[in-house]
């Protein structure tokens, strides 16, 4: 089931948290009640972290992780949206979007892109390519091309290490 913060089922077409239950799932967290209380509630539904979406037909698709969420002037932004939309151009071999604090409207989103070898595209010319299709409150505020990616022991972007070079860099100033 697709739950709301409140863990509320919602209707199908919303996007919320992923809640599943079967014999197969966890009982708990080996000896760590508190852990489990956050992730499983009492009949036994672990939420997952999740975020996805059931259409009318029951099909589930996953549009991001909880905690990578990113809001922008009261509007949720999933980067995996973002980052499968910038992978489909043909110069652009990864992405990975985060978001970071903004004096004023939330968090602003930044894109890490490494581009295919030859590629000759600019941070500018990948937010033009954003502005043709993507809601204005979506378009990175930041790109930055870089050659490759902190990555964890499975190969995944560290979006916090991302984070972390995006923090630094706005140091000297908030980009604009």
């Amino acid at each position: 089931k697709i739950v709301d913060q409140m863990r509320r089922e919602l209707p199908p077409g919303r996007v919320g948290e992923l809640a599943c239950r079967s014999d197969s799932v966890m009982l708990g967290y080996y000896r760590a009640p508190e852990m489990t209380a956050e992730v499983m509630d009492e009949d036994g539904w672990y939420y997952t972290g999740d975020l996805a979406v059931i259409d009318e037909e029951g099909y589930l698709r996953i549009v991001g992780r909880k905690k990578d969420v990113i809001i922008r002037g009261g509007q949720n932004i999933y980067p995996a949206e973002i980052e499968n939309y910038l992978t489909a151009h043909p110069e652009i071999r990864e992405a990975a979007v985060v978001g970071v604090p903004a004096a004023v409207g939330g968090e602003r989103v930044w894109a890490f892109v490494i581009l295919e070898d030859g590629a000759g595209m600019t941070a500018q010319e990948v937010r033009d390519y954003c502005r043709a299709e993507l809601e204005p409150y979506k378009i990175p505020s930041r790109v930055r091309l870089v050659t490759e990616f902190p990555r964890s022991g499975t190969g995944k972007p560290q979006k916090f290490k991302l984070r972390e070079m995006a923090l630094q860099e706005m140091e000297g100033g908030e980009p604009q």
